[in-house]
């Protein structure tokens, strides 16, 4: 039966991730041999259809290819990063490239930026369902962390 869906995580490393399925709350197990996708162009928010299996460890998808559907907003064929990786991602930029700045100075650039990413849809924050707001994620708040 073919599916559509969104992938939710993936390991370059070990070649499998998983895809949220449009049709329910369920994650979907696929490896990267599953798929006629090349392998650098699988991330996060990536739209696909694949054809859904069940196995002895649980569902999982085969002949695994790219949505013609649009992703993202505004980017082409680019798909949505989620909040949490980009939060991640410009953390670390920030941090790198300035590192004097304060911690109370980084919780302010990530609101504002976080602002201007969803105001243009460039993530997807479907993709982390159970995030709460900006720098109120389970993790320790940037002010608070030793390495700053």
């Amino acid at each position: 039966m073919l599916s559509t869906g969104k992938v939710v995580r993936f390991d370059e490393m070990k070649g499998y991730g998983f895809i949220a399925t449009d049709s329910g709350n369920e994650q979907v197990f696929f490896h990267v041999n599953e798929t006629s996708i090349d392998e650098s162009a699988v991330r996060p928010g990536l739209r696909v259809v694949f054809d859904a299996r069940s196995g002895d460890r649980g569902k999982y998808a085969v002949n695994v290819e790219s949505s013609t559907e649009d992703s993202a907003i505004g980017s082409g064929d680019r798909p949505q990063l989620s909040r949490e990786i980009l939060l991640d991602e410009f953390t670390e930029l920030i941090i790198t490239s300035a590192p004097d700045v304060s911690g109370r100075e980084v919780a302010l650039f990530r609101r504002g930026f976080v602002a201007l990413a969803e105001k243009h849809g460039w993530i997807d924050s479907s993709a982390v369902a159970g995030v709460a707001a900006v720098d109120s994620a389970g993790s320790t708040p940037v002010e608070e962390r030793s390495e700053c």
